[in-house]
């Protein structure tokens, strides 16, 4: 949260340090054990307060960086320190916390409709299909040549379809898929990042790069 304020309020706080640093050099008369805490709390203050007039007299404005500054130095750093794991020999489980793993099972276990609903969406698209009937296409023209004669690519790519559309339909077998998952998570924690990354497009790592930084980003705002 971030709070503007004028010269006014800014003139109230000062009185306020002001009025502290007096009262704290008054506590200090006759309390000689605690005088070297005091003083360093006075000092403290001291400048906090020289800070403030400075702020308000516009003659440190530097030191006062705006969000979108801020924004930009976390955003820097965050892609600096993404590039250099890309470039390690570090595995998933060396750059995660203990326990990362379980984090992502249970989220994998509570979107499982998300997943499947995902997979359905998949199974309905139409690039998809067609990838699925050339495919198919193919497996038939390098079987036997009389048996290809009698075999429709579009009717067998449809029926595939729908079976695959019945299996994720099917509650067990959305089970079997977040088992599977786990499985490729277990695997996953072990392996080498750059290892991992080497099979992801340019335009896959670019999402993944932002939906990290934006989420720390997110995070910071709260």
């Amino acid at each position: 949260m971030y709070v503007e304020l004028n010269y006014n309020e800014l003139q109230s706080i000062e009185n306020l340090i002001s009025n502290r640093i007096n009262q704290l050099r008054i506590d200090i008369d006759g309390d000689a054990e605690n005088e070297d805490e005091f003083k360093e709390i006075i000092r403290s203050y001291k400048k906090l307060f020289k800070k403030l007039q400075g702020f308000k007299n516009g003659e440190c404005e530097e030191e006062f960086l705006t969000y979108k500054e801020i924004e930009e130095k976390a955003s820097n750093a965050i892609d600096g320190k993404l590039r250099k794991i890309e470039d390690s020999n570090k595995t998933f489980k060396e750059i995660f916390p203990p326990g990362f793993e379980n984090v992502l099972k249970v989220y994998v276990y509570n979107n499982k409709d998300q997943i499947a609903k995902k997979i359905k969406e998949i199974i309905d698209n139409d690039k998809f299909k067609s990838r699925a009937k050339e495919e198919v296409g193919k497996f038939i023209a390098n079987s036997n040549p009389m048996i290809s004669k009698f075999i429709n690519s579009e009717s067998i790519q449809k029926k595939l379809l729908d079976n695959l559309r019945n299996y994720v339909e099917d509650d067990k077998n959305i089970m079997e898929i977040v088992f599977l998952i786990n499985g490729f998570i277990d695997e996953l924690k072990d392996k080498k990042i750059k290892d991992f990354l080497v099979y992801v497009p340019y335009e896959g790592k670019k999402t993944l790069y932002n939906f990290i930084r934006n989420t720390t980003l997110d995070f910071l705002k709260k």
